[in-house]
């Protein structure tokens, strides 16, 4: 839960960076603010123990900002900055793992794990 905690936070600063470094009128501020959302309400998210599995979509988004901001024109502090966060987020994203057997066993529990009897099965109540 901690990593997706830290996870949310980076989400957080993704979107106050652009203000902070000084490169709001960048495409590189355009990509922090729209990817810091995601990066965040999907961290947020996977804080629960049920919905655990929500944070590899953080996997989608921590790329971009390893790659994206060493072809769009930003201070070299922005750059550093993104790539720096994208790999923290690639690198927490797969702490922790869901304990779904404490909300019956989640969607597991849709998969019969015996084969459901057939027409032919014998009934428990009386013959008539």
């Amino acid at each position: 839960m901690w990593a997706q905690a830290v996870n949310a936070v980076l989400g957080v600063w993704l979107m106050f960076a652009p203000a902070v470094l000084g490169h709001t009128e960048s495409v590189l501020g355009n990509v922090d603010r729209g990817i810091g959302p995601s990066i965040g309400a999907v961290a947020a998210v996977a804080t629960t123990q049920i919905s655990r599995s929500v944070r590899w979509l953080n996997w989608l988004f921590a790329p971009v900002l390893l790659v994206a901001p060493w072809f769009l024109d930003a201070p070299l502090v922005s750059k550093v900055n993104s790539a720096i966060v994208g790999l923290i987020v690639i690198a927490l994203t797969p702490i922790g793992h869901p304990n779904q057997s404490r909300y019956g066993n989640g969607w597991f529990t849709l998969l019969p794990l015996h084969p459901l009897p057939g027409w032919d099965a014998e009934r428990g109540g009386k013959d008539g």
